[in-house]
C-alpha cells in the first residue's frame, strides 16, 4: 500500500486531482471486481482446480511488485493496486475459502481464526515495522525490491497450502 500510495501522490500532487484519480480508480476496480468474482474466478477454479488457482494471486502480486521495482511510475503502481485490492477480493479470498474447505470441519473455524487473526496480523505488523525502518534508509523504489522478496514468500506459502490441500483430498 505504501508503494503505490507514494507513486499516486507524486503523480497527482494536487489534492483535488488525487481525489478524482482515486475515486475513479476505486469505482472502476470495484466494478471490475464484480465481473472477476462472478465470471472469471469460477472459470479459473474449474479450469485449474482449487490448488493451482491458489497460486494466481501470489503470481499477480509478484508481477505487480516486479513491475513497480523496474518502473516506479503510475502504470505499474495502478497494476499493483489492482493486484493487491481488486484481485485479492475477487480472486484470492474466494479461492482461499475453497482451500479451507479441505480442512476438517471440527477444526476449520479455530484454524481460520488463528491464521486470519494471529498469523496475518503478526505478519502485517512485521511488515509495518520493517517499512518504518527501511523508509529512512531506502527510497520507495528500493523498498519495492523488499516487496518482491515478500511476494516470493507469499508464493511459497501458497504453494505449500496447495500441496496440503491436495494431500487432504486423497
Amino acid at each position: 500500500q505504501y508503494l503505490f500510495s507514494q507513486v499516486f501522490s507524486r503523480s497527482f500532487p494536487q489534492a483535488r486531482d488525487l481525489a478524482y484519480f482515486l475515486g475513479s480508480l476505486v469505482a472502476l476496480t470495484n466494478l471490475a471486481e464484480l465481473v472477476i468474482a462472478t465470471q472469471l474466478t469460477p472459470r479459473l477454479v474449474g479450469w485449474l482446480g482449487v490448488a493451482r488457482a491458489g497460486w494466481l494471486h501470489p503470481l499477480l502480486m509478484l508481477s505487480g511488485l516486479i513491475g513497480l521495482s523496474l518502473q516506479f511510475q503510475l502504470g505499474p503502481a495502478m497494476w499493483l493496486w489492482i493486484c493487491r485490492r481488486t484481485m485479492q477480493d475477487s480472486m484470492a479470498t474466494p479461492i482461499r475459502n475453497l482451500l479451507y474447505n479441505a480442512i476438517p470441519a471440527r477444526v476449520r473455524a479455530h484454524l481460520r481464526a488463528f491464521l486470519d487473526g494471529v498469523v496475518v496480523s503478526c505478519a502485517q505488523a512485521c511488515v509495518a515495522l520493517m517499512l518504518l525502518m527501511l523508509q529512512r534508509q531506502l527510497a520507495p523504489a528500493q523498498i519495492s525490491y523488499v516487496g518482491v522478496g515478500l511476494a516470493l514468500v507469499y508464493g511459497a506459502g501458497a504453494f505449500g497450502a496447495s500441496r496440503n490441500y491436495l494431500r487432504t483430498l486423497v
